[in-house]
């Protein structure tokens, strides 16, 4: 997975650390669900640099609200160490 975008974006560690998270729950980065990074990545201002310019687009403007519909998130309270989400996603 190549991306492209900010360092910390909005979700600052917290997004770090749920990457860790998902990725050692589910076995590697690799074996991650595609929605669950994609929606992920979105959340981040991150862009997949290896794919076409089209399909970069359909990963952040329907991959990651459909991933959203399913029920996944971009970072889970149980991953983060304060188990605190940022102000940004506190309901």
């Amino acid at each position: 997975m190549l991306l492209d975008g900010s360092r910390t974006g909005p979700l600052g560690e917290a997004s770090y650390e749920a990457l860790a998270g998902f990725t050692v729950d589910q076995g590697s980065l690799a074996t991650t669900d595609y929605l669950q990074t994609i929606i992920w990545a979105a959340r981040q201002s991150m862009d997949f640099i290896i794919l076409p310019g089209p399909l970069r687009l359909a990963c952040r403007f329907v991959g990651a609200p459909l991933a959203h519909v399913l029920g996944y998130e971009a970072t889970y309270k149980k991953y983060t160490t304060t188990g605190k989400l940022p102000p940004l996603l506190q309901a």
